[in-house]
């Protein structure tokens, strides 16, 4: 009915296809990279493990609104579900608390790094329609929005569900404490594990301060303007904190 043609609308659709892929594609495919070598070292559970441990009753729900946070930032979401999933069941068994106290915040903590902070597909399609548009800054404006979200449809809203559904963890939910080959095998640190997650938006953030603040060095032909332009290149700045995240935890853990 518009007269574009139907070999032009296929034509235009393969087109807009592959840019996407070409912008999105790469970072979303480091991304998952780096979220595997952090699940299947044991990064994501030694945070979990340690947040929780240091956690009082009455803190959980704020404490599992900081985990499905920081396990959110480079794991996507369904990744970031199977991860939480057995987590979130054993807390409530644990703490004999309802399980929505304990859910809410964990899962508003992954919905909200998806949905705002890049390399996830959805902000970071978004930035590409922006010529002039900044990873690092979308990354620090996504992480400041997520806060009062996080705390709105975590913790305060956790009281409000909790009325809706008081029960706690169910008894058909069946939950082996370790991975059959994990046992005996050595874990990273806290600091190197939070290190690994938050690399990406630590480069990043720092790179686009510094050109904020000295944006003579955009179009700098010396090599130190040179280097921090490279890091500061969003698949770059990925491939970094992946390739470290390897070495380190890799090493580490002696996988």
């Amino acid at each position: 009915g518009s007269g574009f043609g139907l070999m032009n609308t296929v034509h235009a659709f393969l087109d807009g296809f592959g840019d996407t892929t070409k912008s999105v594609g790469i970072l979303v495919g480091i991304g998952a990279m780096l979220g595997a070598v952090l699940m299947v070292t044991g990064a994501t559970g030694v945070l979990v493990d340690v947040l929780i441990s240091k956690s009082s009753r009455k803190m959980l729900p704020w404490t599992m609104a900081l985990i499905g946070s920081l396990i959110g930032l480079p794991l996507f979401f369904d990744v970031g579900l199977i991860i939480m999933a057995p987590v979130i069941i054993m807390v409530t068994r644990k703490s004999k608390m309802p399980l929505m106290m304990i859910a809410m915040p964990a899962l508003a903590g992954l919905c909200a790094m998806q949905a705002l902070v890049p390399p996830h597909p959805g902000p970071t399609a978004a930035l590409q329609t922006f010529e002039n548009g900044s990873m690092g800054i979308t990354m620090g404006m996504g992480i400041v929005l997520a806060i009062p979200l996080v705390i709105i449809c975590g913790p305060l809203f956790a009281k409000y569900s909790t009325r809706i559904v008081p029960r706690g963890a169910p008894d058909t939910f069946a939950m082996g404490d370790k991975a059959d080959g994990d046992e005996g095998r050595r874990k990273p640190s806290f600091g190197l594990s939070l290190l690994c997650v938050t690399m990406p938006a630590i480069l990043l953030l720092i790179t686009s301060i510094i050109m904020m603040v000295r944006p003579d060095l955009h179009d700098s032909k010396e090599m130190g303007a040179q280097i921090l332009q490279f890091i500061g290149n969003p698949e770059i700045a990925l491939l970094i904190s992946l390739v470290f995240a390897s070495l380190t935890l890799f090493v580490t853990t002696r996988y």
